[in-house]
Order: C-alpha cells, then sequence, then structure tokens
C-alpha cells in the first residue's frame, strides 16, 4: 500500500476511491478480518446541473490487505449495469475511460441531464449484487462576488474571497472547488471546502478559501495560496444536508489519513443501500476570476 502511494501521484479521485475501499478497517488481527469480511459494492457517484451522471463503481478490500499497482485495477468493475431515473424517465449509462481520473474508468449518462428540484435514483447491478441510492439536487448557489486577497506575507499570493448571500430561513450546505488553468485539467476541493450556512447567522458571508492539494498523499510539496498571477476557476456546488454530512465525514477521515499521529474516530457516511460510498446531487456554478497587469482580480459571471 505505502509502496503504491509514494510511486503514483493520485489525484482527489484516486485519494476518494483509496479511502473508501478501506470503509470497513477496524482494531482486529488480520485473520479476524478476513475470516468477517464480506465484499461488497463501492460507488462513487454524482450527479450536477446541467450535466449527467457520471459514477465509479468499485469493489471494497480488507483492511489488511496489500495493495498495489500490480492488483488495485482488479478491484475497478467494467462490467456492471448502471441505471440512473429521474423518476419520469431512466437510461442506462455507458463505460468511459479518462486517464485524467483515478480510477480511469467509470459510467457516464448521455440523456438526463441534472437539475435543480429533481430527485434521481442509482440502481447499480454486479451479477447478484444490488446496489440502490438516491439525491437530490437543491436550487443553485447564490453568491455575489469572489476576488483574490493578498496575504501580508506575500503580496504576489493570496486566498480565494467568496461573499455568499444567505437565504433567509433556509439552511444553505455549499462545497467548493478551484481549478488554476496554469496547471491542472480537473478541479481539485479547495482545503477545507464544506460550508454550513446554520454557523454564520448574518445576512453575507465572506469565506476565505486555501488552495486545496492535489494529493493529501503529499502533502509536504502542496502549496495553499494562489498566485496574483493565476487565472482561476472557481466551482460552487450547493448540496443537501445528507450530502454535507457524507463530505464532512469524508473529511475527517482524509486528514486523518493524511496525519499519522491522527486517526478518524467515525465511519464515513454512506448512501448507498446494499453497498458503501456516495451517490450525491450538486447544483453547481461556475466562475473564472481573471488577473489584470496590476494583479487586480475580477469577478467574471
Amino acid at each position: 500500500m505505502l509502496y503504491f502511494i509514494k510511486k503514483h501521484k493520485l489525484d482527489s479521485t484516486a485519494l476518494y476511491f483509496i479511502i473508501i475501499m478501506f470503509f470497513i478497517g477496524c482494531e482486529e488481527s488480520p485473520l479476524d478480518e478476513y475470516n468477517r469480511f464480506q465484499s461488497k459494492l463501492v460507488v462513487d457517484g454524482r450527479i450536477e446541473s446541467g450535466s449527467f451522471a457520471r459514477v465509479f463503481v468499485t469493489r471494497n478490500i480488507p483492511y489488511y490487505f496489500e495493495l498495489d499497482s500490480s492488483n488495485i485495477m482488479d478491484f475497478i468493475i467494467t462490467q456492471a449495469r448502471v441505471e440512473v431515473s429521474d423518476g419520469e424517465n431512466s437510461e442506462f449509462l455507458s463505460l468511459r475511460y479518462d486517464e485524467n481520473f483515478f480510477p480511469p474508468y467509470f459510467y457516464q449518462g448521455r440523456n438526463i441531464r441534472g437539475e435543480p428540484g429533481n430527485t434521481y435514483y442509482l440502481t447499480v447491478t454486479v451479477g447478484e449484487h444490488e446496489v440502490t441510492s438516491s439525491t437530490s439536487i437543491p436550487q443553485p448557489p447564490v453568491v455575489d462576488t469572489a476576488w483574490v486577497e493578498p496575504v501580508d506575507e506575500n503580496p504576489e499570493k493570496g486566498a480565494l474571497s467568496v461573499k455568499v448571500i444567505p437565504e433567509c430561513d433556509q439552511e444553505l450546505f455549499y462545497r467548493f472547488y478551484t481549478m488554476v488553468y496554469s496547471d491542472s485539467k480537473i478541479f481539485h476541493p479547495s482545503l477545507l471546502p464544506n460550508f454550513d450556512s446554520r454557523f454564520f447567522p448574518h445576512n453575507e458571508v465572506v469565506l476565505s478559501l486555501n488552495k486545496g492539494p492535489s494529493s493529501f498523499m503529499k502533502m509536504e510539496d502542496a502549496e495553499f495560496l494562489f498566485n496574483l498571477s493565476d487565472t482561476i476557476a472557481l466551482k460552487i456546488c450547493r448540496i443537501d444536508h445528507e450530502q454535507y454530512q457524507f463530505w464532512e465525514s469524508y473529511q475527517e477521515e482524509v486528514f486523518g489519513g493524511s496525519n499519522p499521529f491522527t486517526a478518524g474516530n467515525r465511519q464515513v457516511k454512506s448512501n448507498i443501500n446494499g453497498g458503501y460510498g456516495n451517490w450525491g446531487g450538486f447544483s453547481v456554478k461556475y466562475f473564472t476570476i481573471y488577473p489584470d497587469l496590476t494583479h487586480n482580480l475580477k469577478f467574471d459571471r
């Protein structure tokens, strides 16, 4: 396991895959763990507003199993039957390959696009095993503006500031992703990406977002500030309370796993019936922040 992590740079999707597969890790002997182990399906799926569903399907593994680059692909399932329905229409997702993700194989729709206010049902069948789930896409996030705020110790770098407008008497749950065009092709979660408006009872909230690492396995190389010369894409996702609980529990395990002196004290939550993982709905808005010649940044809707 450690050999594989050191030899391969894993993106955030890969990290998710590794963390989820160890759901059933526990403090017992290897023999006891092997004797009680049951193979189950692991689902990493989402449907975003305006986009087709995308679902990764793998199997879980015993906590003490020796995992390296020679056998990790054995746990990726490429012959699943994946169906998504909006309650009226349904479709079977097709297997796709994209080397920018890990695992590189996933299932993607081509007919049903996510819409705010709708509920989406997922069924994954592999042989005699079937798992199900459902998720809803909330209404779009309400954001006023965003900019990069320079830090005192280095005026050429800064954190991303986002002004969120909470809606009266509504609980808002957000998750934030960023992408710097010069060094990535995919979005990565910000360092602390989850936001719960219940902790900010104000008319408007300004959040400070630090750049998230591309892999929590190599934190020593991570850069948490943006360059003021960067062109930054900001992805703001509104999620429901169930999704917020999942991502908070996942985040706790990620930070615990990247620190050898700490350990998570709870299991990652799952909304997959009969398996592990998550099926999530996201209401998404994209924004681009452009630098100009004087390093002032403007917000592009």
